[in-house]
């Protein structure tokens, strides 16, 4: 039986959130057409302001808007806090609108606008776990730069968006993959040439 690599995903990064402290990380992934975003673990909320919760008639889903900044996993209902106290003004350009996700599972959580989200009455400290998936998209078509960004609440805790790093290759990384095949190139050339004469 093939066990789909999402649920593969979702199972190491729950199995790692539990060794970690109370803070929520996210990670992003290109796999295959598609971009991946997994995240886990929970938020102490103390400090932060209840600013508004969402009305049952209007639940959110998971998007992304990289230049708001706004990230958003699963799907339901929830509780926006005012407070984060350190928070990137954008992690990319964007692309001027929100980007849905084509698939989405698990709790409703992230971050928006300079807000913290968590499911509809979210206890302090609970587990939290979710994904967004967006179908035939790559991070350049969603406007996100690759890189770590972290947003801070007063207990200490944190939101964290990070990339694999395997799937999205480094300037360097592509340099020296030109260099290695100019390299084979001219080396087989001159192997070629001395085999004629």
């Amino acid at each position: 039986m093939k066990i789909p690599v999402m649920l593969v995903a979702l199972f190491l990064t729950l199995s790692s959130a539990s060794l970690s402290t109370a803070s929520v990380i996210i990670t992003a992934v290109q796999q295959g057409n598609d971009v991946v975003f997994t995240g886990s673990g929970s938020i102490n909320l103390t400090g932060l302001t209840l600013q508004y919760s969402d009305s049952e008639a209007y639940p959110l889903a998971a998007y992304v808007q990289a230049d708001d900044p706004g990230l958003i996993l699963g799907s339901g209902t929830g509780d926006h806090y005012n407070g984060i106290s350190n928070s990137p003004y954008n992690f990319g350009l964007g692309k001027g609108a929100t980007v849905f996700a084509s698939a989405y599972y698990g709790n409703l959580f992230g971050f928006d606008y300079g807000q913290v989200v968590v499911p509809s009455g979210y206890i302090s400290g609970s587990p939290l776990s979710g994904t967004a998936t967006f179908d035939n998209k790559t991070f350049a078509d969603i406007g996100i730069t690759p890189d770590t960004y972290t947003w801070t609440v007063p207990s200490g805790d944190s939101i964290t968006l990070k990339f694999d790093s395997a799937a999205v290759p480094e300037p360097s990384t592509y340099a020296l993959l030109s260099i290695s095949l100019g390299v084979v190139g001219f080396a087989r050339r001159r192997m070629m040439r001395s085999e004629k004469r």
